[in-house]
């Protein structure tokens, strides 16, 4: 089962990383500004991203200047390689049938985990009902030869 579940995954999920693939085009972007990234500020853990302008070509040749997210500082006149899609909105870059494969596994490991976790769980008390029941007949079956036993008959 385990292993049906993972490759259903990694199947799925190859499936959409193709179709990413085919809808997401690289592209070369230009800051158009200086991305400043400040410091993390008042304790906050983690640093706010800079907002910069940004151009790029899009798919269809049609120059395109939008806002950028950076977490990065940067100098203007950085290129960077991102994705964008059909219509030239930046995206995140599609997903790598590598790395779709190991989650699939993990998956699947984790499925067999659990299910052999299960099965010792019911092993265990099943082995505990038995010991319990096993207990009980012997209390039984000796009160009712321990008095021969002993000498000890009744009466």
């Amino acid at each position: 089962m385990a292993i049906g579940v993972g490759g259903a995954q990694r199947e799925a999920g190859a499936e959409r990383a193709r179709a990413e693939a085919a809808e997401r085009t690289p592209v070369r972007i230009v800051l158009l500004e200086r991305a400043n990234v400040l410091p993390p500020v008042d304790g906050a853990s983690a640093q706010a991203p800079a907002q910069v302008p940004a151009r790029w070509i899009e798919p269809d040749g049609h120059e395109r200047i939008a806002s950028f997210s950076s977490s990065v500082s940067r100098p203007a006149g950085t290129e960077l390689t991102k994705w964008v899609d059909r219509d030239g909105r930046l995206v995140p870059p599609p997903s790598q049938v590598t790395t779709v494969t190991i989650g699939a596994v993990l998956t699947g490991a984790g499925i067999a985990l659990a299910g052999w976790v299960a099965l010792l769980g019911v092993w265990l008390l099943v082995r505990r009902w038995t010991g319990l029941r096993n207990a009980a007949r012997w209390a039984r079956d000796w009160r009712r030869v321990e008095p021969r036993w002993s000498g000890r008959l009744p009466g």
